[in-house]
């Protein structure tokens, strides 16, 4: 007899434990379609073979920093793609048609126009990062993110999804200060170079650096035949400080690499008395995604403030808005990046590039 009071106390228990899950689902945001599953009616659990062209290897960064050699037996064909930079590169090479999930872009406007269509077409597109219970429901073979995209409280670490047969791959520079070294366009190239390979597509990835250098040189001799380095200085707003981007960020590295002089290329933080001291020819100022809708009224602060009438920036109209896809763990987008930083250092020599439709504040 208590042994059968045991088990209908249990039962009970069951019952109520359903019960208030369930409730708790009804009382929070409905279950969006990436719970559901992403075109799952595809996915085949056929043995999987070694396609033509492959294995390939790869050596890439994982979760904790080190580096190792992956075997790729295939292309991936279920994509997650985490954050613009990774969204927007798969694009670039033509592996749109195999991202099953976008993660990370405000909205399509600032997607670039000649990828706007195929962005349009992968089947979930987000801003909420999904929970590591919903990634695998959705069977990727794939994930690409940032170092923070496979942190414990997101995705979990990589070698949770190699255990599983997914590949993973963090780009570099996303690890930002942490692997204690400068980033610079060379990471960008090799970033597009290895994702074109996983994805079958090292032609169009050849092709995509090969412009990218080609647009470094130009903007090159565009400084050369000015004979002089104009004075920049790269900052992020805060309140009061101003954050630098110096030598060891990306976007110290283009501006050296395409002919100008980086101010205060050592330190990170410094005041607007500094600045005013310093007095740049081109103040670049980065904004991230919360801000890209307010970049006009940003510039146009600081070109209304008292205290700053005196700079070369404000009085020739050279203060310029970076956003910050185009300059932290860019990939394709550094173009952007580049374009923008050669405009604001020669403006009366630099040709008008595809930045004149995206977010500049000018």
């Amino acid at each position: 007899m208590l042994r059968l009071h045991k088990k209908y106390t249990l039962c009970l228990l069951l019952i109520f434990i359903c019960i208030i899950s369930s409730a708790c689902r009804t009382n929070s945001q409905p279950e969006t379609a990436f719970e559901k599953g992403i075109n799952r009616d595809r996915i085949t659990h056929e043995p999987k073979m070694t396609e033509a062209g492959y294995p390939k290897e790869i050596k890439q960064l994982m979760s904790d920093g080190i580096e190792q050699t992956v075997r790729y037996d295939r292309a991936p064909h279920r994509i997650i793609a985490v954050w613009q930079n990774s969204i927007e590169t798969l694009l670039a090479l033509g592996g749109g048609q195999d991202i099953i999930a976008a993660i990370g872009v405000p909205d399509a406007e600032y997607i670039s126009p000649e990828y706007r269509e195929a962005y349009n077409q992968i089947p979930y597109k987000s801003m909420q990062m999904p929970d590591k219970e919903s990634v695998l429901y959705n069977e990727p073979d794939f994930i690409l993110g940032w170092y923070s995209t496979f942190g414990r409280s997101v995705f979990g670490n990589t070698a949770f999804y190699q255990d599983r047969q997914i590949g993973t791959y963090i780009a570099q520079s996303s690890y930002g200060r942490k692997l204690n070294k400068n980033h610079t366009l060379s990471e960008e190239y090799e970033y597009i170079l290895q994702i074109g390979e996983i994805v079958n597509r090292e032609e169009r990835a050849k092709q995509l650096v090969q412009s990218l250098e080609q647009q470094v040189n130009q903007g090159r001799e565009l400084g050369l035949s000015q004979g002089k380095k104009p004075l920049a200085l790269i900052v992020e707003l805060e309140g009061k400080d101003l954050r630098l981007y110096n030598e060891t960020t990306l976007a110290g590295n283009i501006i050296e690499q395409v002919g100008g002089e980086l101010l205060l290329p050592q330190e990170e933080r410094t005041g607007y008395e500094e600045l005013i001291t310093l007095n740049p020819d081109v103040l670049f100022v980065v904004i991230v995604e919360s801000e890209y809708k307010n970049a006009d009224k940003i510039v146009a602060r600081l070109y209304n403030n008292p205290a700053l009438q005196s700079l070369t920036s404000v009085k020739n109209h050279s203060i310029k808005i970076l956003p910050l896809y185009a300059v932290y763990s860019p990939g394709i987008r550094v173009k952007d990046g580049i374009q923008i930083i050669v405009d604001g250092l020669y403006p009366e020599l630099a040709k008008e590039g595809p930045h004149e439709k995206l977010v500049t504040g000018n």
